[in-house]
């Protein structure tokens, strides 16, 4: 049937994935009710194999949305799967600033990652620039998500994180740039997404 490959995606039977894939099967193929597709289900899954798969079978994007805006890159940050999050940024088209995406309750990757205590990815979500001071719209960040639902590792963390990029960017909008960068070493954490909030 059409939505054959979803089903056994759902059902994780990664291996007839593969082969309805494989023969010739739809990949774009999407769900009904949520509208994900084999993809969202192997990244919320963690199953980097058919992630890669999927995507270098060539005929499906890894920003496709699902019903209320989530690409992989959601499921695999709820999920907690640094590893597919990793080749869904580094090994894919999709662009820096998509991990910044907002679905459609305003929520981010990071959001998700920090809500489920997913300490691991919230750094690495942070580390591959990741805006912490971003709300959803109920005006909740990341961190407020961590604190609400009892996270306190993964708090900890965002609030450490978050005073240091607040203060990186206000001595970002000084006169004296060096002072920021000379800061950035100092905290001794990536540089990469403080630079990417003080451009953006």
């Amino acid at each position: 049937t059409k939505g054959a490959l979803v089903s056994a995606a759902q059902n994780q039977e990664w291996e007839r994935v593969r082969v309805l894939a494989r023969v010739g099967r739809d990949v774009n193929t999407r769900g009904a009710g949520n509208q994900r597709t084999a993809l969202h289900y192997a990244a919320f899954y963690g199953h980097t194999e058919v992630v890669e798969y999927l995507i270098q079978s060539g005929t499906i994007s890894p920003s496709v949305m699902d019903r209320i805006s989530r690409s992989a890159t959601f499921l695999a940050a709820q999920g907690g799967h640094v590893h597919v999050l990793r080749f869904l940024l580094t090994e894919t088209d999709l662009k820096p600033e998509s991990v910044n995406w907002t679905d459609c309750w305003g929520c981010t990757a990071l959001h998700y990652a920090a809500r489920h205590g997913r300490h691991v990815t919230t750094k690495y979500c942070v580390f591959q620039g990741a805006n912490t001071h971003l709300k959803d719209v109920q005006g909740k960040t990341a961190l407020t998500l961590a604190r609400d639902n009892n996270r306190a590792h993964t708090a900890s963390f965002l609030e450490r994180w978050s005073a240091r990029s607040a203060r990186f960017l206000k001595l970002a909008q000084g006169p004296v740039i060096r002072k920021a960068s000379i800061y950035a070493h100092v905290v001794q954490e990536s540089i990469v997404p403080l630079r990417k909030l003080a451009e953006g």
